[in-house]
């Protein structure tokens, strides 16, 4: 994931959601747009095995999809 966002193969996405073009950004700034989203590699607790996400797939639509942010 780390790296597939740091090469823009994956989207980057800012704090508020809207999408950002990794190309445009200082190597900081990317950095910044990663860390916002994503753990630093080794350091994700879902990584670790001690952490999970869970979503009730009943109260949601049939065709819904999880997304980074409802946009």
């Amino acid at each position: 994931i780390w790296n597939g966002k740091w090469s823009g193969e994956r989207p980057l996405v800012a704090r508020d959601g809207r999408p950002l073009d990794a190309t445009r950004l200082t190597d900081a700034e990317r950095l910044d747009a990663i860390l916002a989203w994503s753990a630093v590699p080794g350091s994700s607790r879902h990584h670790w095995g001690t952490d999970l996400d869970v979503y009730d797939r009943a109260a949601v639509p049939p065709d819904f999809r999880l997304q980074l942010v409802p946009a």
